[in-house]
């Protein structure tokens, strides 16, 4: 749905004669272009049996590479930008004009809504990136919550379909957590037999200090391939 967005966006932004609403629909396209790149960007790096793992570090850490995590906050930046842009056109024409639109307010509202957002996210930004698994337990996860869980703690771990793919860990309360698959960059179905093999295995949890001895150990029993292992 994007691209003909995006195309009719250009096409109504060239043919009106008014040059606040060309700045308007061209903008309105950039944000598409953008939103369309970003989705783009993290569906690559979300393959089938895809991991991406950071190396080195203390224990097994599931995370998208920071170059993949700064074009996505530079793609969100633009978006923003792009949605300011529209607001301020559309609500300059609507003073001009002397009452305000729906879709004045729908974009103000909307800018508001995408600072927000950002704002959160810098709140966030000192958690761990991505999950990490280590001998006592895991921790993460910057851009959903700071999370820290000792496998004790954890009573299963599954995968839930949704809008996107989650890695869901139930804890012996029975509250679920979940972690969609952008924020650890991998296939959470791989990422779920890895923790659930170490949760039912403790005395093999030491093999978590070295990551690609603790793959190599889930991919031996399991036949989990992995398709790449990707390092920062």
């Amino acid at each position: 749905m994007l691209g003909p967005l995006t195309v009719g966006a250009l096409l109504v932004g060239f043919l009106v004669s008014d040059a606040d609403l060309r700045i308007f629909f061209i903008a309105l396209a950039g944000y598409f272009v953008a939103m369309l790149v970003n989705f783009s960007v993290t569906s690559a790096v979300l393959k089938p049996r895809l991991v991406s793992v950071v190396t080195p570090g203390d224990g097994v850490s599931f995370a998208v590479s920071e170059l993949v995590e700064g074009m996505q906050w530079g793609f969100i930046l633009v978006q923003t930008a792009f949605v300011a842009i529209g607001a301020a056109v559309l609500l300059d024409l609507s003073v001009a004009r002397g009452r305000f639109s729906l879709w004045a307010v729908f974009f103000a509202v909307s800018t508001v809504l995408m600072v927000c957002a950002l704002v959160h996210m810098l709140w966030r930004l000192p958690n761990p990136r991505g999950l990490n698994l280590s001998e006592h337990g895991l921790a993460g996860i910057r851009g959903n919550r700071k999370l820290r869980l000792s496998w004790e703690q954890i009573e299963r771990v599954s995968v839930e379909k949704r809008r996107t793919a989650n890695l869901v860990l139930t804890t012996r309360q029975g509250k679920p957590i979940r972690i969609p698959s952008p924020q650890i960059g991998s296939d959470v179905n791989v990422v779920a037999v890895v923790v659930r093999h170490f949760l039912e295995h403790p005395a093999e949890r030491w093999m978590l200090t070295d990551a690609n001895h603790a793959l190599d150990r889930v991919e031996e029993l399991y036949g989990e391939k992995r398709r790449s292992l990707l390092e920062d």
